[in-house]
């Protein structure tokens, strides 16, 4: 489970909706994208109908980033993205 690509994509953003469930907020409002740091997960959501990569457009739904320890997959911490 060390190894940084041991989980897909898809049980990370599993993982990491559930911080959008605590902030009632829509998951298939968003779009989410994985990066893979040192020691975490970072699971990026963003708005499903703001084109990927778009700066400056005004989007219905915040942005949300939600960090994974990589060794125990728990929430580190997520914030909101301007």
């Amino acid at each position: 489970m060390n190894d940084a690509h041991a989980q897909s994509d898809d049980s990370l953003v599993n993982i990491a909706a559930s911080e959008l469930t605590r902030r009632n907020l829509e998951r298939s409002a968003y779009r989410a994208e994985v990066v893979r740091e040192d020691k975490v997960y970072v699971v990026i959501f963003t708005d499903r109908k703001v084109p990927a990569g778009s700066r400056g457009i005004p989007a219905s739904h915040p942005a949300i980033e939600v960090e994974l320890d990589k060794s125990t997959l728990k929430v580190i911490k997520s914030y909101y993205v301007r």
